[in-house]
């Protein structure tokens, strides 16, 4: 990794050696070795793999997040929920599933949601998963 010399302190001039650097130091002053040309031109996942939520699940979440504000009246709180469910049901390895649809009511039970807003929830997410199957 590059350094900024602009981050680097002044060492003033008598603290400086007059004598040649070690091989240790000559070694640290190298550049690091560039990646071999194949592993560049290997092709990557990393572009088409997504993590993102699918509009089905985003639809969702957009409902949860609307159903917390009302119901917990706390506008952060709902975000914070909303988040943590997107990541529980959609953390893009697997499909959304029921294991994954259990910890996220477990988990919102946790944060005193009413069971009215449980419920529906459930409902809503039973269909996604009926959909995505």
């Amino acid at each position: 990794y590059a350094i900024d010399p602009d981050l680097l302190e002044e060492v003033p001039a008598d603290d400086l050696d007059d004598e040649a650097p070690s091989a240790a130091e000559e070694e640290l002053q190298k550049p690091p070795p560039s990646p071999p040309l194949v592993a560049m031109t290997e092709e990557s996942d990393c572009e088409t793999a997504s993590t993102a939520t699918s509009r089905s699940g985003a639809v969702l979440l957009r409902w949860l997040e609307a159903a917390l504000k009302h119901s917990l009246g706390d506008d952060t709180a709902a975000e914070s929920l909303t988040m943590c469910v997107d990541v529980v049901l959609f953390d893009g390895t697997t499909p959304i599933n029921e294991e994954s649809l259990d910890s996220a009511v477990e988990m919102l039970r946790g944060e005193a949601v009413s069971e009215e807003v449980l419920v529906e929830f459930a409902c809503h997410a039973a269909d996604l998963i009926a959909e995505t199957q």
